[in-house]
């Protein structure tokens, strides 16, 4: 049986030059192309010397550059608006009619710019258009953006809204509409690229912590705008580092320089406990995952963190913070352990509970592998993307 095709937009993707940029959507276009026929319509932003169009393939899949003028906005709603616009009058001098209609679906990731940069020219041609929606579209975007008439009649072109979690739909629909035509599918995980740690590769006898949320805000690393709450994480190691033994932290993520931690690391008694990696290759994520017995994720508000599973399919113990759809992935007690987003005094409770219960950590991260095989595989996602395709159609 022929397959489908999709034409898949994204504003990130793998390039030669980067080759992590946008390495998660590139793994799930990996994934639906068992499925289906793909191609991939990159969206960048213009600078001097790159082409306006041009054309590569990453591990098989087709993928066409395409760069646009695009403004720094910096959280500006006019800047931001007048991106999308210059994208929305430029797809359709690039993307012929012919090689739109060749395609049997449109999926776009990101709400804003990419879906609704695309929803005219996906209305005009008649084709299905499912728009997948993040947490930073929902948690930081949306409500401001969506009281512009223009951004609102775009999105009633979209014909359905994928959102990786319950609690992100529940957002979306109480900013946008309650009778949009919205449904859940939680991001899989690669399970042969996340394999299940070995028993011996569990350290019993000293608690490896690891976070990589990152730094957002790095001339303030105690700042309220570090939305992935390493602030958080700092306050709770200086809490309990008299009595969590010879535990070890691990640091990393965007924005992570030693030089930001000097004056939080000057104050507590045992740095050498403490590493900061500046740099982390996302291929690098399932090595780092063996490593360590627990992931930490302590963010403040979240849509679905992509860790959070893939932690959970190597066998990591997940300690995390119960915000958007962590606790939809996360069983609290089984796979992993949750806390109140924030309560930098519950985080280091847990801590030292993983502590106590080193002994049980290998067994708690199976439940985790168990977890994911059972529910959260690509296969699943596959499937359920298959699904409401045809249903749409």
């Amino acid at each position: 049986m022929k397959k489908k095709k999709i034409l898949f937009f994204c504003v990130g993707y793998p390039s030669f030059d980067r080759p992590a940029n946008g390495i998660f959507t590139h793994r799930s276009v990996t994934a639906l192309a068992e499925r289906f026929e793909l191609e991939v319509i990159h969206l960048m932003a213009y600078k001097y010397g790159r082409k306006l169009v041009s054309s590569d393939s990453i591990d098989g899949i087709s993928v066409k550059r395409i760069s646009v003028l695009h403004f720094p906005h910096f959280g500006n709603n006019t800047l931001i608006l007048l991106n999308i616009y210059m994208m929305e009058l430029i797809l359709p001098r690039i993307l012929t009619k012919e090689y739109c209609k060749s395609f049997d679906y449109f999926h776009s990731t990101m709400l804003l710019p990419t879906s609704v940069a695309i929803s005219k020219l996906a209305k005009s041609l008649g084709i299905p258009h499912i728009a997948q929606g993040i947490g930073d579209d929902v948690n930081q975007y949306l409500r401001n953006l969506i009281k512009n008439k223009w951004v609102k009649s775009r999105f009633q072109l979209i014909d359905c809204f994928q959102l990786n979690s319950h609690a992100l739909e529940t957002k979306f629909r109480k900013e946008f509409s309650e009778r949009a035509n919205c449904f859940v599918l939680h991001r899989g995980v690669d399970l042969d690229l996340f394999p299940l740690k070995k028993e011996q590769d569990v350290n019993r006898d000293k608690v490896r912590f690891l976070y990589l949320g990152g730094v957002q805000n790095t001339n303030n690393v105690f700042s309220d705008e570090n939305t992935k709450g390493i602030f958080v994480l700092l306050k709770a190691w200086s809490l309990i580092e008299r009595k969590i033994g010879n535990a070890h932290l691990t640091i990393g993520g965007p924005g992570c320089k030693k030089e930001i931690f000097q004056g939080w690391l000057n104050t507590i008694l045992c740095p050498e406990k403490i590493s900061i990696v500046e740099f982390i290759n996302p291929n690098d994520i399932p090595l780092l995952l063996k490593q360590n017995e627990v992931l930490l994720i302590t963010s403040l508000n979240e849509g679905l963190p992509n860790l959070a599973n893939e932690a959970q399919a190597t066998g990591t113990v997940v300690l995390a913070s119960n915000v958007g759809g962590i606790p939809e992935t996360v069983v609290d007690g089984y796979s992993g352990f949750l806390f109140a987003a924030g309560d930098y005094e519950a985080l280091a409770k847990n801590m030292l509970k993983m502590v106590e219960i080193s002994k049980d950590l290998y067994s708690i991260g199976l439940n985790g592998r168990k977890n994911m095989e059972d529910n959260f595989s690509w296969q699943s996602y596959v499937k359920a993307i298959d699904k409401k395709f045809k249903e749409i159609k």
